[in-house]
């Protein structure tokens, strides 16, 4: 039987079956391309200063905010560790270092227990389980990357090419050169992990031995460092602190009750004047790492995989910034313990902020498997922003958080308290009252009795929600 147009009872069905086909073809997956920064702290974002009221950004960051206008910024998020390998670890893994014996930047590890791991959960891995091509660049700095070798290869954690050792500005051209020229339908999960503004520590190091007049001369740091030294020297010095250096934290001052001889070495008595031109140095390091951040972004923008790709950024921990007279890392302190953490791009809410409680150690890879329709590995325990990220839905709450760190465990109850149990110092056990104290200014662990209370209730939490 014929019908108007020409067109066929067999056309018809044909056509119908071909619409059928086409409803049950999975939709294309989702490029991924991870960022991360090392030792940025969450309050040095420009576009997220309003949300900062304790200690805004003193940073230009005009290319992060891209992604902080195009996706969610989740503006309570902690690192798992505040120190490089522990974190990253995490990360990279879904897992708690302390879990595998990880939490300092030395670890002595199990390998065949790692390596049952990595099978499982390594980030790599588990993209290529799924179909994705892996591609890795920049700094490493992991536990076990491989035999014989330290912190110098992704391999095990399951990315396929290392496309860059460099950790700066060239590492940003290889991964723009590598977005802009690829020419394979098979999806791919990058990541680019710069250096920056990490040597802000070859700065504190640097003024370190200096103060203490160990010799004659400088010490041996970065040429980033020299070149931020040189041009904070440029200015007038009046016009510097009066219109230039960021002001001190309004948590300046040293915790109450914190225990001296614990990480002291983190803890400097330097001049304000010193502190404020610190806080520079590191702010124009933040900005320098943005610009190569923006090479990424704009290859992204420039690419047929601009409408399929899927950015996330973060960082493996902060820097304190001068908080309580401190430098760099490993305190139990939200300087370097929160993080920025971002996901913008396909199919992702635009211009949005989510002020959950949530751990990119644990929570970075549930949500890039959900985002990519992935299974998410059984082992992980984080939970996944996919949901939030892609709509207005929640987050699933948590009431309390574990974290971890060099030589301390902790547990944050959800905006009311942060319970930290030291594992080395005079002092076993600190209690923040952050509903009333966000600078984290003084320990009420021994204060009245409803303090003291609250602070064995989450030393018993602490014990339950501490992995095993």
């Amino acid at each position: 039987m014929n019908y108007k147009n020409g067109i066929t009872f067999g056309s018809l069905f044909l056509q119908a079956l071909n619409g059928c086909l086409s409803a049950q073809e999975p939709a294309s997956k989702p490029n991924i391309v991870y960022v991360m920064t090392d030792q940025q702290s969450y309050n040095m974002i420009s576009g997220l200063s309003k949300y900062n009221t304790l200690n805004p950004n003193y940073s230009s960051t005009p290319n992060i905010d891209r992604l902080v206008r195009s996706g969610i910024s989740f503006t309570n998020a902690y690192c798992a560790n505040p120190l490089s390998v522990p974190s990253r670890f995490a990360l990279f893994t879904g897992e708690y270092g302390g879990k595998y014996g990880v939490r300092g930047n030395l670890p002595k590890v199990d390998n065949a227990q790692l390596d049952e791991l990595f099978k499982k959960s390594a980030m790599g891995n588990i993209f290529i389980r799924n179909g994705y091509q892996t591609y890795y660049g920049g700094k490493v700095h992991l536990p076990f990357p491989k035999r014989n070798s330290k912190f110098d290869h992704p391999i095990n954690y399951g990315f396929q090419e290392y496309i860059s050792k460099d950790d700066a500005d060239s590492l940003a051209i290889t991964a723009a050169d590598l977005i802009r020229n690829r020419t394979s339908k098979t999806p791919f999960l990058l990541v680019a992990s710069f250096n920056n503004p990490h040597n802000i520590c070859a700065e504190a190091g640097a003024n370190e031995k200096r103060s203490v007049n160990i010799k004659e001369g400088r010490p041996e740091i970065s040429n980033d460092v020299m070149d931020m030294r040189r041009k904070a020297d440029a200015f007038n010095q009046i016009d510097f602190f009066n219109n230039v250096a960021p002001a001190l934290p309004v948590n300046f001052d040293r915790t109450i009750g914190f225990p001296t001889d614990f990480m002291k070495w983190t803890f400097h008595d330097w001049s304000e004047d010193y502190w404020r031109r610190y806080r520079w140095i590191y702010s124009q390091m933040t900005t320098e790492i943005d610009t190569s951040i923006g090479r990424i972004l704009d290859a992204i923008d420039q690419s047929k995989f601009k409408d399929n790709t899927i950015i996330i950024f973060t960082a493996d921990h902060g820097e304190m910034q001068g908080a309580h007279h401190a430098s760099l890392k490993e305190l139990p302190f939200d300087e370097c313990q929160r993080i920025p953490f971002i996901i913008a791009g396909k199919g992702i809410v635009q211009n949005q902020v989510d002020n959950s409680l949530v751990c990119n150690g644990t929570d970075l890879i549930p949500t890039m498997c959900e985002l990519a329709g992935i299974p998410i590995p059984s082992n992980l325990k984080g939970i996944s922003l996919a949901k939030r990220a892609t709509s207005n839905a929640p987050v699933i709450p948590r009431k309390y958080m574990y974290l971890e760190g060099t030589k301390f465990s902790q547990i944050i109850e959800n905006q009311k308290y942060k319970y930290t149990h030291f594992d080395a110092g005079s002092s076993p056990e600190m209690l923040i009252d952050l509903s009333v104290d966000p600078g984290e200014k003084k320990d009420v662990s021994t204060g009245n009795k409803a303090y003291k209370a609250k602070t064995a209730e989450l030393r018993n939490e602490l014990s339950i929600e501490q992995p095993k």
